[in-house]
């Protein structure tokens, strides 16, 4: 069976799907479970791979929060004025059977065209990195974070 990618408004997922994205989410642990829940409603859109009809892959475009945006402006220390990157790519889960498969990067491809406005997106991990600079975005500013080994990065993409 082929892999089915849906997009929809978070309004649009039904109680049990909005909580499977939610322990999706949570599997890759870069993102507390009570911000999920805050965020995943606040989102413009969200992405979801199915595999059989489990889910397997998530990814969002997400509205962050202004205090959000500064945290990571002065964090990171850059040059770039983020209060102009009004969309956040976020959210981007894939489980761990699946990983490694193209699923994360599809999601981001499936996702970018919906937005022609300035975006940005965090990552710690090395693969969302890579995906992230094959689909036009940059890096800017310093590593920043101490609670885990890997520091988060800031990622943005400008508006055609």
């Amino acid at each position: 069976m082929e892999r089915e990618y849906r997009i929809c408004k978070p309004k649009e997922f039904s109680s049990k799907e909005k909580q499977d994205i939610i322990n999706l989410i949570k599997e890759g642990e870069a993102v507390a479970e009570f911000l999920v829940r805050i965020g995943i409603n606040r989102a413009e859109m969200v992405a979801c791979c199915f595999d059989e009809d489990k889910l397997v892959g998530v990814g969002a475009i997400k509205l962050p929060f202004d205090s959000y945006k500064i945290r990571i402006h002065n964090a990171t220390k850059t040059e770039e004025d983020i209060r102009k990157y009004n969309i956040e790519l976020g959210y981007i889960s894939v489980h761990k059977s699946f990983q490694r498969q193209g699923i994360g990067s599809t999601i981001v491809k499936k996702l970018l065209p919906l937005e022609n406005a300035n975006i940005f997106a965090t990552t710690r991990k090395e693969g969302m990195r890579k995906i992230l600079l094959s689909n036009g975005f940059e890096e800017t500013g310093k590593p920043y974070g101490d609670e885990k080994p890997e520091k988060l990065r800031l990622f943005v993409k400008r508006k055609m």
